[in-house]
């Protein structure tokens, strides 16, 4: 599998795991996401040294850390400034 592919798979995981614990609902339940989410995701185009990204690796785990970061405070960011 390609690293920017499972980079991208990671991101999701992790944005998808904050919005889940964030408990944003939807009509049917919980929302995994929203209508305007969007995932950007850049890097060099030269050949990677990297084989592999995948969860148990430092970049994979860096990776989700930062997003998952990342994604939980800009919805506590949101909540609080939304709150009634």
């Amino acid at each position: 599998m390609n690293t920017s592919l499972e980079a991208v798979s990671l991101i999701t995981e992790a944005r998808t795991l904050a919005v889940l614990e964030a408990k944003i609902r939807c009509k049917t339940g919980l929302a995994t996401g929203t209508g305007t989410d969007c995932i950007a995701f850049a890097s060099p185009s030269c050949i990677s040294t990297k084989r592999y990204t995948g969860k148990h690796t430092l970049s994979g785990h860096l990776i989700g850390k930062a997003v998952y970061q990342s994604v939980s405070q800009g919805i506590s960011n949101w909540k609080k400034a939304n709150s009634k």
